[in-house]
């Protein structure tokens, strides 16, 4: 069993219980219809359980030494999509990123810039302290001093 996330964490998308986020996130990955590519990294696990407000409780069909290697930061843990963003956007929810940071997702334009915004409701007062944050992509220096693009 492990215990997860603060009381104070939420989607960008809106307030959602967490922990039926998790689970929701496991059980979608474990589905075979799904493909996900991750899936055989998690087949070990038999059963996702809410147990109460903040605990997990992951049952293994056997032991495993490696899924807590796995969970811990293997290709990043487990891939975590707002359950609201892919109701919304179906597969193309990885296009409409939502998050439990302080920032939320404005605009994204391919192969040019994000713009990130503040979140009105994040958790720790007075943060973040900047209202925007615009994450643009340059050229790479090799690029640039060879007089290519790398288009």
């Amino acid at each position: 069993m492990c215990s997860i996330w603060s009381k104070a964490s939420s989607f960008t998308t809106g307030r959602i219980s967490m922990l039926q986020a998790a689970k929701w996130n496991f059980e979608r990955v474990l589905t075979p219809d799904v493909k996900s590519w991750v899936r055989t990294y998690y087949e070990e696990i038999d059963t996702v359980e809410a147990v109460d407000k903040y605990t997990l409780r992951i049952r293994l069909k056997e032991p495993s030494g490696a899924l807590p290697i796995i969970l811990a930061g293997y290709f990043q843990g487990i891939l975590m999509a707002s359950p609201k963003s892919f109701a919304t956007y179906d597969k193309d929810w990885v296009h409409h990123p939502a998050g439990t940071g302080p920032y939320m997702f404005k605009e994204w334009v391919p192969g040019k810039h994000v713009i990130l915004r503040r979140i009105p409701h994040y958790f720790k007062p007075g943060l973040p302290y900047l209202d925007t944050r615009r994450v643009s992509r340059h050229e790479r220096s090799a690029d640039r001093q060879r007089g290519t693009t790398g288009r």
